[in-house]
């Protein structure tokens, strides 16, 4: 049976120089992907259909978000069409 929750490092979160330099929202939506990550095994389906739906969002939102949290932060990683987090070891 799986558990109900997922490991959280308050400090390391807010410790963490990128926390601080991403908006509200993209904070939201990375522990949102997280989150989600968390659910389905680890990783996501790299497919902005699928993630404008988790994140309730519009595609052209997503690509802002995306822009900061794959390319400008490095928090998250497209890995063989999937999405998952930086910090995990793959």
């Amino acid at each position: 049976m799986a558990t109900s929750y997922f490991k959280f490092y308050p400090d390391d979160w807010l410790d963490s120089d990128s926390i601080f330099e991403m908006t509200l929202e993209e904070e939201g939506a990375y522990i949102r992907l997280l989150a989600a990550m968390w659910k389905l095994g680890g990783s996501i389906a790299d497919s902005q259909k699928r993630i404008c739906n988790i994140l309730r969002c519009r595609p052209a939102k997503w690509k802002k978000i995306r822009a900061a949290l794959v390319d400008e932060f490095g928090v998250i990683k497209s890995i063989d069409g999937r999405l998952v987090n930086a910090k995990e070891e793959w």
